[in-house]
């Protein structure tokens, strides 16, 4: 299986100089071509789900339990984190957070509004521009900073100084290694940018349509509805296609002879496809594979894909246990079902933010 070089993903020199010392208060940009699954809207993930790049919603966003992020996440809503997940970089969140149980993010947690830290949790420095909840042992490997109340439960720790902008609440056993001030927080927050809605070519061609078993090769061109029966193989070459919509049923190979370049494969309507369906580039040099769709995405469960992926007028939804080795773009929702894998192949798959979070407990540690 080979990466598509459509995305021209990551960061300039300067935005890592800029956001390895953010200053408080810093608006910090982002444009999509540096995340791994972005959302317009919200974005829902189920228990189990591992992004190998940055995340990030334009809504609220909600992560079940037992989760991995290797290189953060931004929302522009509120966020919801579930029990045992973790973050192996920064979280950047507008609206409010609420931490599970047992969570763990390694570089700095900064949030618009209250943030509640679970029981157990391990955490960078904190930031919130309303109060701080922190339940039973956990610890902040940095300052913790609220503009309103502070409450702080036995057994946990703080390393480094707390600064509250409203009352403060220590439980007992409680160990703070700074200082305890009174203040107000500055919180980063999120200013990203999202892709302009495309035309996707027409669709006046004639319906495509071929039962169980059947082995299909189409030149690139314009179609109407294409209908592929389950046990199937459809074969594309380099170049655009454009569907109405597309129906697939279980176990369909989509294999894509990206030997003579890119393939673009443009559904004008919405997209379905079966559980067990396999999206695969040939070739270990050459093109990759830009998806787009004007209505609804959805891959059935166990699939596995490649390519580049990106829904604008409906819901893209990966079902259970669904890996994908590329990118994802929603202009509305994103539901990603358990087990759902999504990894960015190197170098674009670790971010900014996962350098900015490793460094910034690095920094911490060495300072204890």
């Amino acid at each position: 299986m080979s990466r598509s070089p459509i995305i021209a993903f990551g960061c300039t020199a300067t935005a890592v100089a800029f956001l390895v010392n953010p200053a408080p208060g810093d608006i910090i940009h982002t444009t999509p071509d540096q995340f791994a699954v972005l959302a317009r809207g919200r974005i829902s993930a189920e228990r189990g789900v591992s992004i190998t790049g940055l995340l990030g919603a334009g809504g609220s966003l909600s992560m079940d339990r037992d989760s991995f992020l290797s290189s953060g996440l931004f929302a522009g809503g509120a966020l919801s984190f579930g029990r045992g997940s973790r973050v192996d970089g920064s979280v950047l969140v507008n609206g409010s957070a609420a931490f599970n149980r047992d969570a763990t993010v390694f570089g700095p947690t900064d949030v618009g509004d209250a943030i509640s830290l679970g029981r157990n949790g391990r955490f960078g420095a904190v930031t919130a521009g309303g109060d701080a909840a922190l339940r039973e042992n956990v610890t902040t490997h940095g300052d913790l900073r609220a503009s309103g109340d502070v409450s702080i439960r036995r057994d946990s720790t703080i390393l480094g100084d707390v600064v509250h902008g409203g009352s403060i609440s220590l439980g007992r056993n409680v160990t703070i290694t700074g200082d305890v001030s009174q203040g107000l927080a500055q919180p980063n927050t999120w200013a990203g940018t999202f892709r302009d809605v495309p035309t996707l070519g027409t669709s006046s061609g004639a319906e495509i349509s071929h039962g169980h078993g059947s082995d299909v090769a189409l030149a690139p061109g314009d179609y109407g509805r294409l209908r592929i029966e389950r046990d199937s193989t459809l074969r594309l070459s380099a170049g655009e296609y454009n569907f109405e919509s597309g129906s697939f049923g279980r176990d369909v190979r989509i294999l894509l002879d990206n030997s003579a370049g890119d393939i673009m494969l443009n559904f004008v309507h919405e997209a379905a496809f079966g559980r067990g369906d396999v999206i695969d580039l040939l070739g270990d040099t050459g093109g990759g594979l830009l998806f787009q769709s004007g209505g609804d995405a959805r891959f059935g469960r166990d699939s596995v894909i490649e390519g580049d992926f990106r829904v604008f007028g409906g819901e893209l939804t990966l079902d259970d246990n669904v890996t994908l080795t590329g990118t994802l773009y929603g202009q509305g929702r994103i539901s990603l079902g358990e087990r759902v894998s999504v990894a960015v192949p190197s170098p674009a798959g670790t971010s900014v933010l996962a350098m900015v979070g490793l460094l910034s407990m690095a920094r911490r540690r060495r300072g204890d």
